[in-house]
């Protein structure tokens, strides 16, 4: 641990671009204009001060030597990273393994998405052992845990949200939905079947409920709103309705 942290200081860049994006939705143009420029500040100063151009990793704060799974994959999953390190960062954060939390498991599967590697994504969510949750449904939990097992955390409760990382890395990841434009006035489909034959399912949003389908080389989708959708490398502007590629 350092005084300057780089987990800390990748989420500020996240926050910082996300809430320029709320601005530019808002109308708040000045607001907008300054929160980008804060971000891109944050993005070359962290670049800086924990990339470590010996190893093509990041280390965990100001002055250490040390590469952590977890600041690696938040750099990864926030847009930090340039596309020439994906396959370093993505390297390095399968040889370590589940060695986070339940909680920021999050950030390690949207790395791996971020990356085009939804294949490890859908392997880790998939996955057998005392860190996983193929783990908590034989400890008998119904539902997510707060952590993976009780040794990890002997007084954990057995219904706790931040545990369920696998459902909305399935809906915005594997089947690809996102909101395109605030408010799903335009959705985003970008379907990563990682590794697996088939895929199906419907993801709930503010204009309806969007269905996705693919598998041989297809893929049907069914939209409540305009999208644009994005299958074997073309992109598809398309209306409200039913649409197969």
């Amino acid at each position: 641990m350092r005084p300057v942290c780089g987990v800390i200081n990748a989420f500020n860049y996240r926050n910082l671009r996300e809430l320029a994006d709320m601005a530019t939705a808002l109308g708040k143009t000045d607001a907008a204009a300054d929160f980008a420029a804060r971000a891109t500040r944050v993005r070359a100063s962290f670049r800086a001060a924990f990339l470590d151009p010996s190893t093509g990793l990041f280390v965990d704060g100001e002055g250490s030597a040390h590469s952590s799974l977890h600041v690696n994959a938040a750099a990864l999953a926030f847009g930090l990273a340039e596309p020439s390190e994906y396959a370093a960062l993505v390297s390095f954060l399968d040889g370590k393994g589940m060695v986070c939390s339940v909680y920021f498991a999050q950030y390690l599967l949207d790395a791996f998405c971020a990356a085009g590697r939804a294949d490890l994504a859908v392997k880790y969510m998939a996955a057998s052992g005392d860190r996983s949750w193929k783990g908590m449904m034989d400890f008998g939990s119904t539902i997510t845990m707060e952590a993976w097992n009780v040794k990890a955390k002997p007084n954990l409760d057995l219904n706790h949200a931040w545990g369920a990382a696998p459902i909305n890395v399935i809906s915005r990841h594997i089947l690809g939905v996102t909101p395109f434009t605030p408010g799903f006035g335009k959705i985003s489909i970008r379907p990563q079947l990682g590794g697996l034959g088939f895929i199906r399912g419907k993801v709930p949003t503010a204009k309806g409920v969007v269905e996705v389908e693919a598998g041989g080389g297809s893929l049907t989708v069914r939209t409540p709103a305009p999208a644009r959708i994005e299958w074997k490398g073309e992109v598809h502007e398309v209306s409200a309705g039913r649409h197969t590629f």
